[in-house]
């Protein structure tokens, strides 16, 4: 990877190179794991620490870290994935549905261990290998980090914007550009209206915004 922050090099298109470049775009994420053992050694869960995406400041949110998802293994790790991956962790209990009156499910969030997100890394790198016209679709997720906020999500300690058109692009955006300009990524299907993956250097011909744009006053946003 580029030394530069957010920037992505993905010169090197080999399987495995793709996925260190994937794992390593992930700048200043350095979890490790924290085994919790009773008096006899005996192991009984962990956690993931040392990665800005746990804030361990509430009580809560320690609670939340020795948890796990409970749920079918084909909702948390897809078709694709292995069987023997991890069960997301929670790192941030939420009670309230994240979208009310749907069929939904809690607002609770969640990480991966550090193995489980090596192996999904490489995965993902494996897929986007074999792929032949690679499109993303993206919504409000990819842009919770730089300070918009989301409809679903209950988490009050992400940055907040005096305007949204002040945000920059994130990691997500910086990365799928790059995807992009290596001729991976073939186009991008965004819901957000936010203009981020332009500022990202996505072109703006292998973009479609579906619900809108504030920076286009021929795609209004209605």
């Amino acid at each position: 990877a580029s030394s530069q922050p957010n920037r992505v090099d993905m010169s090197d298109k080999t399987t495995d190179s793709l996925a260190q470049q994937l794992a390593n775009a992930r700048v200043g994420l350095k979890p490790r794991n924290t085994v919790f053992t009773d008096e006899r050694g005996n192991v009984h869960m962990e956690r993931i620490t040392g990665d800005p995406l746990v804030d361990e400041r509430k009580t809560e949110e320690k609670k939340a870290s020795q948890e796990r998802m409970k749920a079918p293994w084909i909702h948390m790790h897809g078709r694709l994935g292995a069987k023997n991956w991890a069960a997301p962790i929670i790192t941030k209990v939420c009670n309230e549905d994240a979208r009310p009156g749907y069929n939904t499910c809690k607002a609770h969030e969640y990480n991966e261990d550090p193995e489980t997100f090596s192996e999904k890394i490489k995965k993902l790198a494996e897929i986007i290998q074999k792929s032949k016209r690679c499109i993303a679709y993206t919504g409000a997720g990819i842009s919770t980090a730089s300070g918009i906020a989301d409809y679903a999500s209950r988490d009050s300690g992400r940055p907040k914007l005096m305007s949204p058109f002040d945000a920059q692009p994130t990691l997500a955006h910086r990365v799928l550009a790059a995807l992009h300009k290596e001729g991976f990524l073939k186009n991008w299907i965004q819901q957000n209206h936010d203009g981020l993956p332009q500022k990202a250097g996505y072109p703006q011909k292998d973009l479609n915004e579906i619900h809108g744009s504030w920076d286009d006053p021929s795609n209004p946003v209605v």
